[in-house]
């Protein structure tokens, strides 16, 4: 089943459509105006295609922690890179050469987290760990990131042969939309350009959220 960050996505890429669909008709006497029309309809695209993609990944990895959250699985089953991620509030206020507010800090950082770590039973709700979105934010979605935030909630073998021609569009979809955003007007691409990276993007957002499905299933078990 589809989760709520893919069917947001799916909404978002609407407007990709939107914005193709002003492309102006082509001619062999194409003038400059239209020209540089379509060059910048198509760096836009590229920039707001670019920008969906990150908020995809924001979001199905906020939904992931919601669901593990709301699972109440005993702490054993949460990975543990996992755990570290949702510590890390807590993890900043022991960052302090002053043994005396650490000697205040320390028995409260376990009390906070020992369910999280060392309880035996299913967790409570209320002892879950808040979600951080700024802890989650990822920036530009290369897939290297992409795979660095993955690895985050112990998925670490996203990236394969099968999927290389999808990891290469991404690569050169964020390398262009640096370039737009960085003021590169040489930099763009071209419609046959922008349907290919969407397209790409469709099955990139596919594959995660059937990656990330089947992680929250075995995490169950």
């Amino acid at each position: 089943m589809a989760s709520r960050s893919k069917d947001k996505f799916y909404e978002r890429i609407k407007e990709i459509n939107l914005i193709q669909e002003m492309l102006p008709e082509s001619s062999l006497n194409e003038s400059g105006e239209k020209r540089n029309q379509e060059k910048a309809i198509n760096r836009a695209s590229v920039v707001m295609l670019c920008s969906h993609i990150e908020g995809y990944v924001e979001d199905i990895l906020e939904e992931f922690v919601e669901k593990i959250r709301s699972s109440r699985l005993k702490s054993k089953r949460i990975p543990t890179i996992l755990k570290v991620m949702l510590c890390r509030p807590g993890l900043k206020s022991l960052t302090n050469s002053d043994q005396n507010i650490l000697a205040k800090r320390i028995p409260e950082f376990i009390k906070k987290y020992e369910e999280l770590w060392w309880s035996e039973e299913m967790m409570n709700l209320e002892n879950f760990p808040e979600f951080i979105r700024n802890d989650w934010q990822i920036g530009n979605p290369w897939p290297n990131v992409i795979l660095s935030y993955l690895e985050k909630i112990g998925i670490d073998d996203f990236w394969d042969d099968s999927n290389r021609i999808i990891k290469g569009d991404l690569d050169t979809l964020v390398d262009k939309r640096n370039l737009i955003a960085h003021g590169h007007f040489e930099a763009t691409a071209t419609k046959d350009d922008v349907n290919r990276y969407k397209d790409s993007a469709i099955r990139l957002v596919d594959l995660l959220d059937d990656a990330i499905e089947k992680h929250l299933e075995n995490i169950g078990k």
